[in-house]
């Protein structure tokens, strides 16, 4: 094993009544065995908008931190959305070093209003397989029509 914590967790202790209002309670306590707890191999937030307007362009940015000793290979995509134009590369290979961060920033066109669902993000490590944003996770926004342009 590497290099972690044993956590000591508290007892679990079941407490059940009798049937039908005996008044007797019981109570079990019963230590638990202490638990390996290895630090994350990686720190990931994505920073995503609330809202925006249709035609205008949306930012967003996924940060991953290397907490790992080696290098890694990562693998960011996005899916395909109805409600918006991609800006860019939808999927993105990079090395992080050990103790390196990066940022990757990504921009979404809106061509739907209303309330809308951002593409989901996958971002994946290749290096172990393991995935480390959830491509499940839904995140909606809400654009706003843009303003009328009126000519003279």
């Amino acid at each position: 094993m590497g290099s972690g914590v044993a956590a000591q967790l508290a007892p679990y202790a079941p407490i059940w009544l009798a049937a039908k209002g005996g008044g007797m309670v019981a109570e079990l306590l019963s230590p638990l065995p202490p638990s390996y707890v290895r630090p994350a191999d990686f720190d990931v937030w994505r920073e995503l908008p609330t809202d925006g307007t249709l035609g205008q362009l949306l930012r967003l940015r996924v940060h991953v931190t290397n907490r790992a000793s080696t290098l890694r290979q990562l693998r960011l995509s996005f899916a395909e959305n109805d409600a918006f134009l991609f800006c860019g590369f939808k999927l993105y290979h990079f090395q992080l070093p050990p103790k390196h961060e990066k940022d990757v920033d990504f921009a979404l066109l809106p061509i739907v209003s209303g309330s809308v669902q951002l593409p989901p993000v996958r971002l994946t490590c290749t290096t172990t397989n393991t995935e480390l944003l959830d491509a499940q996770a839904v995140h909606r926004v809400f654009v706003q029509p843009a303003a009328p342009v009126f000519e003279d």
